[in-house]
């Protein structure tokens, strides 16, 4: 039987590591056009759930601009990055607010942006904005963003997650 487990085990991850791939190429192909429609007239038909956001990259110094989803909360606006083991983009914001430029709703807005990893009370409040935007991702992670907001298992979660948080230098 636990035989059984780890072939179930080592098949489920082989398939996630293949799902991960063929996002990140589609990825490649989408973002630019995606990139393209957020930044002209027609951004209405993206921008009530995609921003892009660009920054600096630590090592190279070279400037990265990539559409990413976003819930508001507060002043701020907030990404919750999916797969982050496997995506490199949020650790150039590790540590002390980055400046970044961001286009959201159609403007270009200043301002900065920090990752946030294993925190739960700054984590918990703003996962639960976000999954109640996006609904499939909160049933993606077994959760519920109204009622499982005070449970462990919220809280639980909420320390496995990476967010990234941005603080316009404009109110949203």
């Amino acid at each position: 039987m636990e035989g059984n487990q780890a072939s179930t085990r080592a098949e489920k991850s082989e398939l996630e590591s293949k799902l991960v791939k063929i996002g990140f190429l589609f990825h490649k192909i989408t973002n630019p056009v995606v990139r393209t429609i957020l930044s002209s007239p027609l951004h209405f038909l993206l921008s009530g759930k995609l921003i892009l956001i660009t920054y600096t990259g630590r090592q190279t110094g070279m400037r990265h601009t990539l559409p990413v989803m976003y819930a508001n909360w507060n002043d701020e606006l907030v990404v919750v990055v999916g797969y982050y083991e496997k995506k490199k983009w949020w650790r150039n914001l590790r540590g002390d607010p980055v400046a970044v430029k961001i286009r959201y709703r159609g403007r270009l807005l200043e301002g900065s942006a920090w990752a946030v990893e294993g925190e739960a009370e700054e984590i918990v409040p703003r996962l639960a904005e976000y999954l109640k935007k996006y609904p499939a991702s909160a049933r993606r992670r077994g959760l519920d963003p109204v009622s499982d907001v005070g449970k462990q298992a919220f809280i639980d979660r909420a320390k496995s997650e990476v967010l990234v948080i941005i603080r316009p230098t404009v109110k949203c």
